[in-house]
């Protein structure tokens, strides 16, 4: 009874798509066998999706070692669209061996395959996206749980960075954490702390760029004023926002830069010609003494 209801169900799925329902045990047609077909809804993040939201998708089915099934028209089993009941339909060619060698045999392993915008997701229902292939005019009801791919977290390579004032630039890094799917980037900017712009340093902004898969630390510079003015240690604020393409801010998103005041040199003190002469009078003094001693030695 609950088979018979599972096919009526699936029997019904694949009406709303406009396509023909087979079975197994139904005939090929025209030599060519009935393909095996998988049908069901589409999750992804936590959210199902519908025909309105489906767009940029395609469900793509292939062996599990990961080469290509092929009909007779040597096209792959795949779909890029949802139907009116909001599921997924692909037919999976089955083998024959003069009318379609590229197709799968009953028992096969295969995989079910997410794609959105062009990015495969991780599918985590079935595990690994894996499936048996059953037998020709078969149907199978396969839901699919899937998520994306992380995207990293964008932040400071530390909280803290120092720069001498006499140092020319400073160095900045941002680093790409957690996830390195797509292209991601940030803005970034300075702004005053203690010490003030046009003055001290030159304000900079920009935006740092990570293109897909790329996990590189980045870098900006600071340019700093070097005058001639006693300060002590001055303080520019660096920010990171507006993370784009799914990326987030990390937990260093602001950052202080300190700008070290140079350490004056130690100043050498020149003897006075007071203390010149002292320490001429103690030198004839004490070979004057040496003498004396060396002469009564001799004695």
């Amino acid at each position: 009874m609950k088979r018979n209801c599972l096919v009526l169900f699936l029997a019904l799925l694949c009406s709303a798509a406009g396509m023909s329902v087979v079975s197994a045990g139904t005939q090929p047609l025209a030599g060519v066998p009935q393909p095996f077909r998988i049908g069901g809804t589409v999750t992804i993040d936590g959210v199902q999706l519908t025909q309105a939201t489906a767009s940029g998708l395609l469900v793509k089915v292939t062996k599990l070692s990961g080469g290509d099934y092929t009909d007779a028209n040597s096209k792959n089993p795949q779909t890029n669209s949802l139907n009116a009941s909001n599921f997924y339909i692909i037919d999976i060619p089955n083998f024959d061996s003069s009318a379609q060698p590229g197709g799968a045999n009953p028992g096969d392993a295969a995989k079910v395959h997410i794609f959105l915008n062009g990015v495969e997701l991780t599918i985590t229902s079935p595990a690994n996206g894996q499936f048996t292939v059953g037998s020709s005019g078969a149907i199978l009801s396969l839901n699919i749980v899937a998520t994306t791919p992380p995207k990293g977290a964008l932040q400071f390579s530390s909280a803290t960075y120092n720069v001498n004032e006499n140092g020319g630039t400073a160095t900045i890094t941002a680093t790409r954490t957690g996830g390195s799917s797509g292209a991601v980037s940030v803005h970034y900017a300075t702004s005053d702390g203690t010490a003030a712009a046009d003055s001290d340093y030159t304000a900079a902004s920009g935006t740092l760029n990570w293109a897909d898969g790329d996990a590189a630390s980045k870098i900006f510079t600071v340019p700093i004023t070097d005058d001639t003015t006693v300060e002590g240690n001055e303080t520019v604020n660096l920010t990171l926002s507006g993370p784009t393409g799914g990326a987030t801010l990390g937990s260093l998103s602001t950052a202080v830069l300190t700008i070290m005041e140079p350490v004056a040199p130690a100043l050498v003190s020149v003897p006075t010609m007071t203390e010149w002469g002292m320490i001429i009078f103690m030198l004839i003094s004490g070979i004057g003494a040496v003498y004396f001693l060396r002469r009564r030695n001799k004695a």
